[in-house]
């Protein structure tokens, strides 16, 4: 294929959560119901806190949580895409962590299309479909004068090189000369998550299980 014919490059889908909410959600999800006038249950309770244990990760990186909300913002632009579809949905996920103050954490996966289509088809055969290495990078906060300039260049990757952004021309070596600012122990550490594991019981997570 010729360059002046070469496909549009997909933008990335971008999205935010506070990963308290995740926990929030988690916690409510298997606290037991209570009816009017009636006890505490405390055989169901005590159920609830141990599946509570099973599904919370020791590292709060590798919740499968997080590998659902990659996939949903996957699903949202592969439905609001009309035209003709890529073969991969490129998705950053910007998590905020209470109580860390030093860094920002961006999530990135390239998702294949033909995941996407399997939650709509489950006997889609999948064989050959490789599942998206997810990875983590901590963006330091400080300095705070250049910090919106990094996480911009590193929520959205090479769409940003040589093109300007509010005035501003962000290119990938710009990105470095600011980190290269930054003090050593506040530099971008970039981790691949172990998601064999997580391929196991994702679909009954994005969807909450039964009510």
């Amino acid at each position: 294929m010729s360059p002046s014919h070469s496909p549009k490059k997909q933008p990335p889908v971008i999205g935010y959560a506070y990963y308290k909410d995740i926990s929030r959600e988690r916690q409510r999800r298997f606290t037991p119901r209570l009816h009017q006038k009636s006890d505490i249950n405390h055989p169901v309770e005590r159920l609830c806190r141990l599946y509570l244990r099973k599904i919370t990760p020791d590292n709060w990186s590798d919740d499968p949580y997080i590998v659902c909300l990659l996939l949903a913002l996957a699903q949202a632009q592969s439905t609001k895409q009309r035209e003709e579809k890529p073969e991969t949905f490129p998705v950053r996920l910007l998590l905020a962590v209470d109580g860390d103050k030093n860094f920002a954490h961006v999530f990135q996966a390239d998702v294949d299309a033909h995941i996407l289509k399997a939650l709509d088809e489950p006997t889609l055969d999948l064989n050959g479909v490789a599942w998206p290495r997810i990875t983590h990078t901590k963006v330091a906060l400080q300095p705070y004068l250049t910090f919106p300039v990094r996480i911009m260049a590193e929520l959205l990757g090479s769409y940003m090189e040589e093109k300007a952004v509010d005035g501003v021309l962000t290119t990938q070596a710009e990105k470095r000369k600011y980190e290269d600012d930054a003090e050593a122990p506040m530099k971008r550490v970039k981790t691949t998550l172990q998601n064999v594991s997580l391929t196991m019981d994702t679909s009954a997570l994005c969807t909450g299980g039964k009510g």
